[in-house]
């Protein structure tokens, strides 16, 4: 909520005024408070999403729901994701009751697209079989153009700056099936 927000705010302010007078040597330096480590742990553990165990929950939903199961990287996926499949209903939960869990193809998606931003985090998109799986949606989606224009989203947002990924879309024939679906 706000008032965390307004903690951390002031717990940096206060440690980067301490930092400050270390650095130019006109106050002691200090070690820091366990109650206010603990204050720092236990908000970041509530707060900061791990963006690697996201993007491979949207791929292993991505994959499990599409109805050619197209292939992962599994020797890289964690264990700990849990796919819940039921007669009229898949989803993935994640490892932390705080994080979204993800229900349908749209939602699988729009994590990836906010996830994979960093060129670090689309360079595990591709080393999971990121690029196979958009690349199937893209396929064989037919019905919801949305989600198709979507999924084209994180392909170039995983391409975009990033050699890597570019050189693995090149080499499964991505582009060229990019240019016929266009």
């Amino acid at each position: 909520g706000f008032s965390e927000w307004q903690g951390l705010l002031k717990w940096s302010l206060e440690y980067q005024k301490q930092y400050e007078r270390v650095m130019n040597k006109t106050g002691p330096q200090k070690k820091i408070d366990p109650e206010d480590l603990k204050f720092l742990t236990e908000w970041m553990e509530r707060n900061m999403i791990d963006t690697q165990h996201m993007i491979e929950c949207s791929l292993v939903y991505l994959s499990a729901t599409h109805r050619l199961h197209p292939k992962l990287n599994k020797s890289s996926i964690s264990p700990d994701i849990k796919l819940i499949e039921g007669k009229n209903f898949t989803r993935v939960e994640p490892r932390k009751e705080a994080w979204r869990k993800i229900k349908s193809e749209g939602e699988a998606i729009e994590c990836l697209q906010d996830m994979i931003e960093s060129i670090d985090a689309s360079i595990r998109f591709g080393e999971l079989g990121g690029l196979n799986v958009i690349h199937a949606w893209l396929l064989h989606e037919q019905k919801n153009l949305t989600l198709k224009a979507e999924a084209l989203s994180v392909v170039t947002l995983a391409c975009q700056n990033n050699p890597v990924v570019c050189r693995t879309a090149v080499r499964m024939g991505l582009v060229e099936s990019l240019f016929a679906i266009i």
